[in-house]
């Protein structure tokens, strides 16, 4: 059938077919080179940790956060909770301001 804006350039199903190659290629590569792997696996949850837009990454992880305020009374003002919070706002200040200067 014709469509109103012309010819896609490539089909969706292509485009399945091309992505499931690149995620192939992308997976055995990485099982090739762990060090590299690993790399990539950092600057993915950096970006989802340090960057509230950050997404640039070829990898898909979550990363699912938990507040110990709702846990315990007074446990966000524990010294462990206060040390984390130093450590997360000294890495905030170390890292690039733009999360493409990151990688």
């Amino acid at each position: 059938p014709e469509e109103d804006e012309g010819l896609s350039p490539i089909s969706d199903r292509l485009m399945t077919e091309l992505t499931a190659h690149r995620t192939l290629g992308l997976r055995h590569a990485l099982g090739e080179q762990p060090d590299v792997a690993f790399s990539a696996a950092l600057h993915a949850l950096t970006l989802k940790v340090f960057y509230q837009y950050g997404s640039d990454s070829c990898l898909e992880l979550d990363l699912k956060t938990v507040s110990f305020g709702a846990q315990a009374p007074g446990l966000n003002d524990s010294v462990s909770a206060e040390a984390i919070h130093a450590r997360h706002e000294s890495w905030t200040k170390a890292l690039p301001k733009d999360s493409a200067d990151l990688w």
